[in-house]
């Protein structure tokens, strides 16, 4: 991450232990033998781990709205969406067929089958309309927790990026799993709105409405690259690694 690069102090100080101070006469006596029989003090509590910050609960609060938006996109996308996008290749299959079927009732075949047509390719409208929302959404909480991160950092010391939140991922490991999925959902955003402009062509032959269902639900784009990490093995790692994540 370039913009944490210049929070990363220098080099950790030495790590060369000082020698041990030899204990005085004094304290090698054996204490005296306490004969009180007082009742033993009661047990501290257990600690429950160490006390959440704002930063704590602000990034979990940043994490599970990614992740609201991320399922609600693959609800909506191959859901609702996937649905409509078959209504669409369906109804013009059937069309062509009915069409070259029953040449003498060419007009009230047509009438039906267009208005379901038009019926699905509204339903895409509004679904291509609530990608770009929560596409914006997802943008602006990536871009908020990286503004968190930094603050913080800047006012704890670079110390703080390599230092555990809960239990091992370390504020860098968020903000590095969660900075390639703008990039991601923006290309799958390109792909949804290139489909729903195919649907809209008259002319779309079989082939090409086949090649628009496979490419809507395979949502190729949103999968991981290199090292990267999908939705599904961080929202595994998240369950682990973000106390309460499963309690919102």
């Amino acid at each position: 991450m370039s913009r944490l690069a210049s929070l990363h102090g220098p080099s950790a100080p030495s790590t060369t232990p000082v020698p041990p101070q030899s204990a005085s006469p004094s304290s090698r006596r054996t204490p005296k033998r306490n004969t009180s029989r007082a009742s033993p003090a009661p047990e501290s509590p257990q600690p429950q781990g160490p006390t959440e910050s704002p930063f704590h609960r602000k990034l979990r609060s940043i994490l599970r709205d990614v992740a609201g938006t991320v399922e609600l996109w693959d609800e909506v996308a191959l859901g609702e969406g996937l649905r409509a996008v078959k209504g669409v290749v369906d109804n013009g299959t059937e069309l062509d067929n009915a069409l070259a079927s029953n040449t003498d009732h060419r007009s009230f075949i047509a009438t039906s089958k267009v208005q379901a047509t038009n019926v699905h390719l509204k339903a895409l409208d509004v679904i291509l309309s609530n990608h770009r929302k929560l596409f914006r959404e997802l943008v602006a909480d990536v871009n908020a927790l990286e503004a968190v991160v930094i603050s913080t950092a800047a006012a704890r010391g670079p110390l703080f990026l390599q230092t555990p939140v809960w239990l091992s991922w370390t504020p860098e490991d968020f903000l590095n799993s969660l900075t390639p999925f703008p990039k991601r959902y923006h290309r799958s955003l390109a792909t949804v709105r290139e489909c729903v402009e195919m649907l809209k062509n008259p002319e779309m032959t079989w082939e090409e409405g086949r090649d628009v269902v496979i490419a809507w639900a395979s949502q190729r784009e949103l999968e991981p690259e290199g090292i990267e990490l999908g939705w599904k093995e961080l929202n595994d790692i998240f369950e682990v690694e973000v106390r309460g994540w499963s309690d919102g």
